[in-house]
């Protein structure tokens, strides 16, 4: 196989890779969904590494290819077949002619075919969330350098993040509750979790590793397909187990 075709599969496999990338990046910043645009993150930066393996093996290859150096390719050695002589009485004499060159074997060409597997995002299903276990007995902690301190709870979340219709009383019925909140001094890999409380009872808790920056703005929220019941809510913040901020709200 000629360079040139060596050449055009990794180009080929570089543009694909930098349509995926683009795609996953897109995703980290447009996705409806906390955990999908967080999913995105992640696999916008292992199409990131594979982009940077083929650019330079693409400059490797054109390099390679300027200065005519020649392409290391595996031969493999095919035996000449041998044509069985069928015997003639009366024996013939030889002809004095040279026989004719027996024509050259091909050999066989390899055909690169790349594969990308793009995994999907998990489809959210829209029903009420499952109680997971508790997390151990927290406490409040203060003068950490790492922190979270709520801005505001909201009914919805504009294109840009921006909280809609904020407040901390919502009506009957309503699906989603957000909780906006700052955050600083984190580093990626940090234990972190939301709680979510109705009436004082543990509803639903999420405990994650951290996967942002180290100070800025982000949200999470709940969701009931059927509505919130009405009751006395409360959510609380945590940062390696130890409680960093909690407010309250509620729904009539």
């Amino acid at each position: 196989m000629g360079i040139s075709l060596i050449w055009g599969v990794c180009l080929l496999g570089l543009l694909i890779a930098i349509l995926i990338g683009a795609k996953a990046l897109w995703d980290s910043r447009r996705a409806p969904y906390f955990f999908l645009r967080e999913e995105a993150s992640s696999r916008a930066r292992r199409v990131g590494v594979i982009i940077l393996v083929l650019l330079m093996a693409n400059l490797g290859l054109l390099v390679w290819r300027r200065h005519g150096y020649p392409f290391p390719i595996e031969f493999v050695p095919i035996s000449a077949p041998t044509t069985p002589v069928s015997p003639s009485w009366p024996p013939r004499p030889t002809p004095s002619a040279s026989p004719s060159p027996v024509p050259a074997t091909p050999v066989p060409t390899l055909t690169l075919s790349p594969t990308f597997t793009l995994t999907p995002p998990p489809t959210y299903t829209g029903q009420a969330p499952t109680p997971t276990a508790r997390p151990p007995t927290l406490t409040p902690t203060v003068g950490l350098e790492a922190s979270f301190r709520v801005i505001t709870l909201a009914r919805g979340v504009s294109e840009e993040n921006l909280p809609l219709e904020p407040g901390n009383v919502f009506s009957k019925g309503i699906k989603r509750v957000y909780v906006f909140f700052s955050y600083r001094g984190m580093e990626k890999g940090r234990d972190w979790a939301h709680a979510w409380y109705l009436d004082g009872e543990e509803i639903w808790s999420q405990s994650r590793k951290w996967r942002r920056g180290r100070e800025g703005i982000a949200w999470v929220y709940m969701e009931f397909s059927a509505g919130f019941p009405p009751g006395e809510y409360e959510v609380r913040l945590y940062i390696d187990h130890k409680l960093q901020e909690k407010v309250k709200f509620t729904v009539q």
